[in-house]
């Protein structure tokens, strides 16, 4: 019966017959591992291939990565897919990739900022580097910067980070570049710049994590 609701919350997302079977195996996998419903594997599984325009074939590989994220930084793959559900889609529209949002999301996490806080403020950090902080010429003039070497469609978003992080931002000046929810969720980035980088580097070995995970929660 489970398997069948799981399936069914799959096509509800709007994928076929044959989609469906390719992704029914991460998703009991990453139900077996954090001990949720198959729909709710699915739905957090599905939502990801949308936000970030998978496919069906991507499942392993997006299940993988969030997989890997909630070990890494010790939160958990349903609240790594409530933060989704905030900044997925956006962070696809600005250029980034699943991996690099999921690095910075567990990064927040690290921090304090998880779920939907975590979702929210990254949501509200990758705005306000695109619409705010080009505004204020000024203070990114005092600290020795031009727009373009903080342009997250540039350099990154993490690149971006890192640039702010070097030329020494701090509370006041990141209150006056970002909107006040933005501001801490930058602040909260950049002190765990350290922390993002070493989660993306370790995403690059995601790859079959789900499954041996899944192994050795039913063993």
């Amino acid at each position: 019966a489970q398997v069948a609701e799981g399936m069914a919350e799959i096509s509800r997302a709007g994928f076929g017959e044959a989609e469906t079977l390719a992704m029914i195996t991460p998703v009991l996998q990453t139900a077996s591992i954090e001990h949720m419903s198959l729909a709710e594997a699915s739905k957090i599984v599905t939502a990801a291939i949308n936000q970030f325009n998978l496919t069906a074939a991507d499942a392993p590989h997006i299940t993988d990565l969030i997989t890997k994220a909630s070990v890494i930084s010790a939160t958990s793959v349903r609240n790594l897919g409530t933060a989704l559900g905030y900044v997925g889609t956006l962070s696809t529209m600005f250029g980034r990739s699943a991996q690099e949002t999921l690095a910075v999301l567990s990064g927040l996490a690290k921090g304090g900022i998880d779920a939907a806080r975590g979702g929210t403020g990254l949501r509200a950090v990758m705005q306000g580097l695109v619409q705010d902080v080009p505004k204020h010429t000024r203070v990114l003039k005092e600290m020795g910067l031009t727009y373009a070497q903080i342009d997250p469609s540039k350099v990154g978003l993490i690149g971006a980070l890192q640039v702010l992080k070097n030329a020494n931002l701090d509370n006041s000046r990141a209150f006056a570049l970002f909107r006040a929810n933005a501001a801490t969720a930058a602040m909260t980035m950049i002190n765990n710049l350290d922390v993002i980088q070493k989660y993306n580097l370790a995403l690059n070995d995601a790859e079959g994590t789900t499954q041996r995970m899944a192994l050795t929660a039913t063993n």
